[in-house]
């Protein structure tokens, strides 16, 4: 009875997983395949459990588990069929579609006021000159730019996912530093302390 209780609330657990892909607003590249990924790999390994089961009723005999089981795996197959429909769209959506490469900070954001908040907490911080907007030198500089770009990626500040070729330009444009493909091609990773000391908020909390 138990097992029984765990395939009819994980009936509705799909269900829910289904809705809140539906309805979840996504704002970045990364974001939103990374989500379809994962639950690909959750429903993968709910199909795996799935058989188990069906495979554990059968030689037990337990028709009703069987029973149960079938429309669970059913509906998770047909959940899979559809994240791999939305996996599809959005490749097509961003591999298709010819974007032109930022040239300075300001390009990526959708509102002046956004890069106005931007450009005064760097300055306010000692990183960039109040008036050209160029970078104070410093050791490490070409690295710390590129986490920062990718910091503001994550925290929704530009329209698009950045590739390499915007960091480089942004780089170079606005804050007058050149970096290399190597270090362009850099990913983000969590620096608490750096985070926090900058103070950055969400972009959508911003005009």
């Amino acid at each position: 009875m138990k097992e029984k209780s765990k395939v009819i609330k994980s009936l509705f657990i799909a269900d829910y997983r289904k809705r809140l892909a539906e309805y979840l607003k996504i704002t970045q590249f990364g974001t939103e395949r990374s989500f379809i990924e994962i639950e690909l790999e959750n429903a993968r390994n709910e199909l795996s459990q799935q058989n188990t089961i069906i495979s554990n009723s059968i030689l037990r005999g337990d028709h009703d588990l069987l029973k149960y089981t079938d429309v669970w795996q059913v509906h998770n197959i047909h959940y899979i069929d559809w994240l791999k429909m939305q996996q599809a769209k959005f490749l097509k959506k961003n591999i298709t579609k010819k974007q032109e490469p930022y040239q300075r900070l300001v390009d990526g954001f959708s509102s002046v006021t956004k890069y106005n908040s931007i450009i005064y907490i760097l300055s306010h911080r000692g990183l960039i000159d109040k008036n050209s907007h160029r970078w104070i030198p410093k050791n490490g500089q070409k690295t710390y730019i590129v986490w920062l770009l990718r910091y503001l990626e994550i925290r929704g500040y530009f329209q698009r996912r950045l590739t390499y070729i915007d960091v480089m330009n942004i780089a170079k444009n606005t804050f007058g530093v050149s970096i290399g493909e190597r270090t362009a091609k850099n990913i983000y990773y969590p620096i608490k302390e750096r985070e926090e000391r900058l103070g950055i908020p969400p972009a959508d909390t911003i005009p």
